[in-house]
């Protein structure tokens, strides 16, 4: 073989050798990359199913607490419904009693005039019967 043939030789295994470099060097840093990407799924997805018991945690304490709220209103019903009697009771009462004023005040007002009259009353009786 020739020296320039040596020397093409030669070059095209460089060659050769830079491309496998780089080749290997690209591959190495795709499953560097691969291995990153890896473990950051790994996390995040930890993290989610972290999130995720959290609300489930969450959910079932809120649900405890309505529960424990429907418990104690449904304890507080038959207080309420006779607190709302009583304030019917009330309402009807006040306004019988303001009936039972004007009617008294009436009776009261007739049985004034009456005595204040009495006299004529009982002369227009007199009249009438003839005395």
């Amino acid at each position: 073989m020739s020296d320039a043939e040596m020397e093409a030789m030669r070059k095209a295994v460089t060659d050769l050798n830079m491309t496998v470099g780089r080749l290997a060097g690209t591959v190495e840093t795709m499953v560097l990359e691969f291995r990153s990407e890896r473990e950051s799924s790994a996390k995040s997805r930890k993290g989610v199913y972290q999130a995720l018991e959290e609300v489930r945690r969450e959910q079932h304490r809120v649900a405890n607490e309505v529960k424990s709220t429907a418990a104690r209103v449904e304890r507080m019903e038959p207080a309420v419904d006779d607190y709302n009697r009583r304030q019917v009771q009330l309402e009807t009462g006040g306004k019988l009693a303001r009936a039972a004023w004007w009617i008294g005040g009436f009776v009261m007002f007739a049985a004034v005039w009456i005595v204040s009259n009495w006299e004529k009353i009982t002369g227009a009786f007199r009249g009438w019967g003839g005395r």
